[in-house]
């Protein structure tokens, strides 16, 4: 058991327990297996650039695409309602381990809407619909 989930009183812990799997963890993964393609895509865009290759207007199309895909895995983080209280734990320490590294998700525009969603915004909505979905089953 996590350190952290241990110090959770019992009813908590038995709160956080799902028959389904939780969605988040899945959004997570898919947000670090698209980071990881993003920095991958700018560094093989840096290498065109660096020695002025022929291959540069694909890598950065390539770069734009893994840019636009990694946009559209943060959505999908923020807009992904933990089911389990593991889950919301885990949606916080990974947007803080994000934060940390210096990744800017808190400020992806969650909407092409003219009055913007920011990540942030969407996180916390995310959060309180899970602590508020699990509160009432307790």
């Amino acid at each position: 058991m996590l350190p952290a989930v241990a110090t959770l009183p019992a009813e908590a812990r038995a709160a956080s327990v799902s028959i389904e799997p939780d969605p988040i963890f899945a959004a997570i993964e898919h947000r670090r297996a698209s980071t990881a393609a993003h920095i991958v895509a700018l560094q093989d865009s840096a290498a065109e650039e660096k020695t002025n290759g022929a291959g540069l207007a694909e890598a950065k199309r390539r770069e734009r695409a893994a840019r636009n895909a990694d946009t559209e895995a943060i959505r999908r983080l923020f807009g992904t309602v933990p089911a389990t209280l593991l889950g919301v734990l885990a949606l916080v320490r990974y947007a803080a381990e994000c934060d940390a590294a210096g990744d800017d998700i808190w400020m992806v525009y969650m909407t092409d809407e003219d009055e913007p969603v920011y990540g942030y915004q969407a996180l916390f909505a995310s959060v309180i619909a899970a602590l508020e979905k699990l509160s009432a089953r307790a």
